[in-house]
């Protein structure tokens, strides 16, 4: 008998694009100065511990405080940082905004990075988000969906509107409104992926397909030209892993109840 499968989930623990990768936009925050960054005062984002009301650029020793510890044994680099507790010792909000990136000439786009959040201080309710307008359409990833790890750096990748590309150009901001500690860093804009996670279902509808949703025998799963898939797992409707390992070109589905 053949069986409906109601919820099929295939988490990705990595997805390593084999394509060339056409990035559109970069930053490591490793090189000052950062004129492509202006706050609401037009200045440029800086070098150093922020001022307070400010986004600064520094490492892990340089930036955190009596309370909050951005990891600096296992972060050595420099990242884009918020912390209210250092100078403000209170809350704070910033806003930050891009010059334009250039989208024309590719026909995907996303947006990853990594970012920390601390939850050691809180001084008030604490917001940050990215936002992306073409000058007709905005998209806005906020914390209350797309980055809720605390204490820890994690991962982001996200798809942004297929028809920012016919735009030419997007400008990006981040608004902060900061109660906690906020790190970003390794932000980039490119037109593929790199590496997907299990809550990032948006971009993972756009790479990869599986088929047949009724089946008796296997279940297949392919992606788009130049990913590779390289784990994967089968989820019922109670979030129970039923199946997993390395091979995900195809799962035999056949012992399922």
């Amino acid at each position: 008998m053949k069986k409906q499968l109601l919820s099929l989930t295939v988490i990705f623990m990595s997805i390593v694009s084999a394509a060339a990768q056409t990035v559109l936009y970069e930053q490591d925050f490793e090189t000052a100065p950062f004129t492509e960054w202006e706050d609401l005062s037009g200045d440029d984002l800086e070098e150093g511990s922020p001022a307070c009301g400010k986004a600064g650029v520094g490492t892990a020793a340089e930036v955190s405080s009596t309370n909050v510890d951005f990891e600096p044994a296992a972060n050595a680099t420099s990242f884009m940082v918020v912390n209210p507790e250092s100078p403000c010792g209170g809350y704070y909000g910033t806003a930050l905004f891009s010059d334009p990136i250039n989208v024309s000439g590719v026909t995907q786009l996303y947006f990853k990075g990594r970012y920390f959040r601390s939850s050691t201080i809180n001084y008030g309710f604490t917001s940050f988000s990215f936002t992306f307008d073409d000058g007709s359409t905005v998209t806005t990833f906020d914390d209350a969906i797309d980055f809720t790890v605390r204490d820890s750096w994690a991962y982001f990748s996200l798809s942004l509107p297929a028809s920012y590309i016919t735009s030419g150009s997007i400008e990006m901001s981040i608004n902060i409104s900061a109660g906690e500690a906020i790190a970003l860093d390794d932000l980039e804009t490119s037109d593929f992926p790199d590496i997907i996670t299990a809550v990032d279902e948006a971009t993972a509808n756009d790479v990869f397909s599986v088929y047949p949703t009724v089946t008796n025998d296997k279940v297949f799963i392919e992606a788009i030209t130049g990913v590779a898939i390289t784990s994967g797992s089968l989820m019922d409707l109670n979030g129970t892993i039923r199946l997993g390992g390395d091979t995900t070109q195809e799962m035999d589905v056949s012992w399922l109840d």
